[in-house]
C-alpha cells in the first residue's frame, strides 16, 4: 500500500513562481537568494491566500516579486554596510525538515541551512532532531513510524 508523506499535515500547495526571473537571483556582493525563497518571501509579504497568489495574473505576480527584490536588495546592501554581509563559507550549519514547499524545495526533505536561514524561514523549516529523523527515515524508504517510537 502506497502512504502518502504527507499525512497527518494537510494539503500542501506549491506557490507559482516566474517565467522571467532567474533562479538565483544576486541582491548584493556575496548575496544571492533563491527563486523559490523570493516567491515564498514575497507571497507572504502580500497576505493572500496560496489560491489567490497563483491565480494573480504572472504579470502582476512579477511585479510583487519585483517589490521583493528591491526590499531584498536594500536590506542586504544595510547589511553590508553595517558589516553583516553575508555569512562566511564555512558557518556553522543545521538539519532542517522541510514542512512547507518552498525554494525547490518539497515536504518531508532534508536541508542544510545556516542559523540565520533557520529564522528567517521558521514557518517552513523544521531542527527539532526527531523531525529531521523522521525526515530521514522516509527518505531511506521507511515510514517514518521507528523514529517515532523511539
Amino acid at each position: 500500500m502506497s502512504r502518502n508523506n504527507n499525512q497527518g499535515q494537510g494539503a500542501q500547495t506549491i506557490l507559482h513562481g516566474s517565467n522571467t526571473l532567474a533562479a538565483v537571483i544576486a541582491l548584493a556582493a556575496g548575496i544571492e537568494v533563491q527563486l523559490g525563497t523570493l516567491v515564498a518571501r514575497a507571497h507572504k509579504e502580500s497576505g493572500l491566500s496560496a489560491e489567490d497568489w497563483n491565480a494573480l495574473d504572472e504579470g502582476k505576480r512579477d511585479e510583487l516579486l519585483s517589490a521583493t527584490v528591491d526590499a531584498m536588495k536594500a536590506e542586504a546592501e544595510a547589511q553590508a554596510a553595517n558589516g553583516n554581509g553575508p555569512p562566511p563559507p564555512n558557518a556553522k550549519k543545521v538539519k532542517a525538515r522541510v514542512l512547507v514547499a518552498f525554494g525547490g524545495h518539497h515536504p518531508n526533505e532534508v536541508v542544510s541551512v545556516t542559523p540565520a536561514e533557520l529564522k528567517a524561514y521558521a514557518e517552513s523549516l523544521d531542527a527539532n532532531p526527531a523531525a529531521v529523523a523522521y525526515a530521514e527515515a522516509l527518505a531511506k524508504g521507511g515510514d517514518g513510524e521507528a523514529t517515532l517510537e523511539a
